[in-house]
């Protein structure tokens, strides 16, 4: 394909002009985001896109210092469905069936048998999803219970110090009874509001003693390491989509689902970003990962490889650029667009009509007390106007 290097490894190709490589690349039902492959019905192209495809051909065709030259081929069945697992593409790479793979591959330790890895475009690992429930909040503290009280006490005795009518004292006392309530109440419902945690908090083992399903996404090596960790084939369900795996979470193991979901770390925020109110990610359960990366037939393409590695530090390293691509494709997947459901609009009910009822009482209250700061204040004036007169006669 190129012509041969002379250095230390004979089998290093050179990269020339007329190189082109052959790439093959995953086909996926879901999680398009990072890899989506078709034809165009009409003209029956293939149509590439996605933040891997995004990377390599920005990494490829802005910061290499010379021309790389490649046609991408799906990784496929003839009716068009993933031709096996990734590992399966990536013995096709090694077997010499193709020069390189591009696509969300992890970087894992065994697969470096296969095939030479590039540096890591993205971070990953693996984590575990489990749904979300709404636990009770602790009762109000012995300060917050007493905090009304201590508030009427303290601004009655003001009340008591200052001469009023007994009217507008009797007010007062009202409106401020109605205020330190509404105070109170607000500080211990944020105490004791209630506060989503995860429905199962288990260790991995824990999932294997009980016989509790778990979901991997399909071809992933997930599979494998779940495998080695104890699970049965039996607990083991698989999803290509994001819908599947929502599916099998909202069934439960107890009707043929999961309880919970192992898989590549940005595969699960990209779920988050969708129902990050129903579940959520334990840290806990997170196991080490290396990364996305590209592969290429073992010591056929070192200068190649070293040279994309480099291009990869400058693509990630422009955050103008980076950004423009995931904004493109797989989005922020720290993000988190809330879907509220109705029990959860209810909820916040209470807590609003208390803050309200707190708005009213301080107005209700500024204006009993603001006139009878100011009559007061304008009967002091008056009086002191009134003493003053007879020694201004005197003088004159």
């Amino acid at each position: 394909m190129g012509q041969q290097a002379g250095n230390n490894n004979n089998n290093n190709q050179k990269i020339t002009n007329s190189t082109r490589l052959r790439i093959v690349v995953p086909v996926k039902d879901g999680f398009t985001e990072f890899v989506d492959v078709k034809r165009d019905p009409t003209t029956k192209e293939l149509i590439s896109r996605g933040f891997a495809i995004d990377m390599f051909k920005a990494i490829v065709n802005s910061a290499m210092p010379y021309t790389v030259l490649f046609d991408f081929y799906p990784y496929e069945r003839p009716n068009g469905s993933m031709n096996g697992t990734y590992d399966d593409m990536l013995r096709a790479v090694s077997s010499g069936d193709y020069d390189a793979a591009v696509g969300d591959i992890s970087i894992r330790y065994f697969r470096t048998e296969m095939v030479d890895f590039t540096m890591a475009y993205s971070e990953t690992g693996v984590s575990m999803l489990v749904p979300l429930r709404l636990k009770p909040g602790k009762t109000g503290t012995l300060f917050l219970r007493r905090l009304p009280q201590a508030l009427i006490g303290a601004v009655v005795g003001e009340i008591a110090a200052i001469k009023r009518t007994r009217l507008v004292t009797v007010l007062c006392i009202l409106i401020l009874v109605v205020l330190t309530t509404c105070l109170g109440a607000i500080m211990i419902s944020l105490q004791i509001a209630p506060k989503r945690t995860p429905l199962i908090d288990q260790h991995i083992n824990d999932f294997i003693r009980n016989g509790k399903n778990v979901g991997y996404q399909t071809g992933s090596f997930v599979h494998n390491v779940l495998t080695q960790r104890g699970f049965s084939e039996s607990q083991l369900k698989p999803y290509s989509a994001v819908e599947q795996l929502l599916d099998l979470l909202s069934k439960g193991s107890a009707q043929g689902g999961v309880d919970a979901a192992f898989d590549e770390t940005p595969f699960l925020k990209l779920f988050l970003t969708q129902y990050c109110n129903a579940y959520t990610l334990l840290p806990s359960a997170a196991l080490h990962g290396d990364g996305f990366g590209f592969a290429f037939r073992k010591e056929t393409f070192t200068d190649l490889v070293r040279d994309i590695s480099i291009a990869t530090l400058k693509v990630t390293n422009n955050e103008v650029q980076l950004r423009e691509i995931k904004d493109r494709t797989i989005g922020d997947l720290d993000s988190c667009r809330l879907d509220l459901t109705a029990d959860e609009a209810i909820d916040s009910g209470p807590s609003m009509w208390i803050l309200i009822a707190g708005i009213i009482g301080i107005v209700a209250l500024m204006f009993i007390v603001c006139p009878v700061v100011i009559s007061k204040t304008n009967y002091t004036i008056a009086k002191g106007r009134l003493i003053s007169l007879p020694s201004l006669s005197l003088k004159s």
